[in-house]
């Protein structure tokens, strides 16, 4: 998938972090946190990397399983 020419579209880890936006992971079979940040992603995969129906290539360091659930975290005034 190409990232969008809109400007107001948010499909890119890059653009995520421009909005002051974050990822929150999580292995869908143990249903551990994942510590990865929205900043180490960018540092993996970059800054155009589209986000939307993307699996990253991650796995759970609790039960291994690679089937892992990606979040937006939106930005919260006054936090």
């Amino acid at each position: 998938m190409r990232p969008s020419t809109d400007p107001h579209t948010i499909d890119t880890l890059g653009k995520l972090a421009d909005a002051g936006m974050g990822l929150a992971w999580a292995c869908n079979h143990c249903y551990r946190t994942l510590d990865l940040t929205l900043d180490q992603a960018i540092w993996s995969w970059g800054r155009s990397q589209v986000f939307v129906q993307w699996s990253a290539p991650v796995k759970c360091s609790g039960c291994g399983s690679r089937v892992i659930s990606m979040r937006v975290q939106a930005k919260v005034p006054g936090r």
